[in-house]
């Protein structure tokens, strides 16, 4: 038999005689998570029904390749291009399916994903404009008639179709408006009846996501706000969940108020810039300039906030920022925010390092101003120290130290020759240490070094050494002028110093303490050995 196959389809899925699955391939098989013999003997309609593909769509009359979303046992859903073809004697139908590149919810919406885990907001994710439940928690599912508050008979339905009587019509003209307008719609105090039960009231939002400049998903979420006591609590919970989300995120997030204030900046941007030195919009380009991608500098009024701060919306820009040692190429996002009367009330933008793909990996684990490991890396790093010692009774060491009167140099000297004397400290302290120490920034100027199987005496050493390297290294701030620095040390030491292995950190940090308090410039090893410490 001859097939007429699409380019770019091979390996068929599945096959059909007389309307029923004769054979289906290993890639069906693994992506749908369904067995064999779970497939096999089907009608065409009960195979669709099993995997949840659309009813308003004719399969069988199919001729050219379209786009649908499956969903696999688990009710994760596949974006998917289908088309189907007959064999020279009509007798069989073969459909060929590729999943598209790169569509799954966990890579493109990693921060609505963390929404529906969470289960602390009532969460659903549509594909538009199909308006397809692609995704969503118990918490939404309990608004819902008890027909569909369960995941298998809500996920892959029509959103329209499972929503109360009465909410339909009104919905999908919220969806529409926020889709068209490129916004979030709030809609405050929405009055929702559910299954018989007392009027309830809701704050819900509708987030359009844009995948290549045209609507790709709808992110629905609803709080309840029946009480007013309850609801501040539940406000409160949802920013802290989305500040947690903005925190956590590989990109720098800055969100500025309409005046040009700061609302919220995640420590991927603090990083980069002094201790409350952002007070406004402007104080961005103190410390940054900004480059288009032909290498022409960008007008101050022209950066991406205040861009979007005037309403514009920007995906996937390309931008240079010169930081003063480094360029750095970053994409960015930039979108206006709007209040439920459609009136701007801040922007927001989104940086990624796009310098160099292969170290995004890099950049999640490294401190972005001295490129030594960050305190997610430290906290990660020393867990395993802890149970490595628990499991093999092994030895680690910390130093805990930071720069002495750190805060006179950016006073005196200003805020980039403190930026400066930051990046080499970390090169000296790195040069004093063993090549498999693990040396990070964990603060602003304070910073960390562990030590695995190294003893008291060693331990002092290494420490010593970082002492006397750092108080004798000339270094050259702005104009070639040179300013000297000193360190205070903490030391801890497992278990020579500290018998509980879980208290090492603290040990070192109190040790820390008592050098700057007994003056400065000095080692303290703190020999408190006890179970108190």
């Amino acid at each position: 038999m001859r097939y007429a196959v699409k380019k770019g389809f091979h390996n068929p899925f599945f096959c059909l005689e007389n309307n029923i699955v004769i054979k289906v391939s290993e890639d069906l098989i693994k992506m749908t998570q369904y067995t064999e013999g779970e497939l096999l003997g089907r009608t065409f309609d009960s195979l669709c029904n099993l995997l949840k593909v659309d009813n308003k769509i004719n399969l069988k009359k199919l001729e050219t390749k379209q786009t649908y979303y499956i969903f696999t046992k688990d009710l994760e859903p596949r974006e998917v291009t289908i088309f189907g073809g007959r064999s020279d004697f009509q007798r069989e139908q073969k459909y060929y399916v590729k999943e598209v590149l790169n569509s799954r919810l966990k890579i493109r919406l990693q921060y609505a994903q963390a929404l529906v885990e969470a289960n602390k907001l009532g969460t659903i994710i549509l594909s538009y404009p199909e308006l397809i439940v692609l995704n969503t928690n118990q918490k939404f599912l309990d608004l819902l008639h008890s027909t569909y508050r369960e995941k298998q008979f809500s996920i892959g339905r029509m959103y329209l179709d499972i929503l109360p009587n009465g909410y339909s019509e009104r919905i999908e003209k919220i969806i529409i408006e926020a889709v068209e307008k490129k916004q979030t719609f709030i809609s405050e105090m929405l009055e929702f009846i559910s299954g018989g039960e007392e009027k309830k009231y809701y704050d819900a939002s509708y987030v359009p996501i844009f995948i290549n400049g045209k609507a790709k998903y709808i992110v629905n979420t609803v709080v309840d706000v029946t009480e007013q006591v309850n609801a501040k609590k539940k406000i409160e919970e949802k920013n802290r969940l989305l500040s947690a989300i903005i925190e956590n995120i590989s990109d720098a997030v800055l969100i500025f108020d309409k005046e040009g204030r700061p609302i919220v900046l995640n420590k991927n941007i603090t990083q980069e810039f002094p201790d409350e030195s952002l007070n406004e919009v402007d104080d961005l380009r103190k410390y940054h300039k900004y480059y288009d991608e032909e290498g022409k500098e960008i007008a101050p009024e022209n950066i991406p906030i205040k861009r979007a701060l005037r309403g514009e919306r920007i995906e996937k820009g390309i931008m240079t920022v010169d930081v003063g040692d480094r360029k750095s190429t970053v994409q960015y996002n930039a979108i206006p925010i709007y209040d439920i009367n459609h009136d701007i009330i801040a922007g927001a933008v989104f940086l990624n390092d796009i310098t160099n793909l292969s170290k995004l990996e890099e950049k999640a684990t490294k401190d972005f101003l001295t490129g030594l490991n960050n305190s997610r890396s430290f906290d990660s790093y020393y867990n395993d120290c802890l149970r490595t010692s628990l499991e093999e009774n092994g030895r680690f060491s910390i130093l805990m130290f930071d720069i002495d009167y750190f805060k006179s140099v950016n006073d005196t000297h200003g805020h980039l020759a403190g930026n400066i004397v930051l990046k080499e400290f970390g090169k000296i302290v790195l040069a004093s240490c063993r090549d498999f120490d693990f040396v990070s920034r964990v603060g602003g100027e304070e910073f960390s070094v562990i030590l695995k199987q190294c003893s008291l005496a060693k331990t002092i050493e290494v420490a010593e050494r970082i002492r006397k390297n750092v108080e004798n290294h000339d270094f050259v701030i702005e104009n070639g002028k040179i300013i000297h620095i000193t360190v205070s040390i903490g030391v801890a030491v497992y278990p020579d110093t500290v018998n509980n292995v879980h208290e090492v950190a603290k040990s070192a940090d109190k040790a820390l303490y008592k050098a700057k308090q007994s003056g400065r410039n000095r080692i303290y090893l703190d020999t408190n050995n006890d179970e108190e410490q």
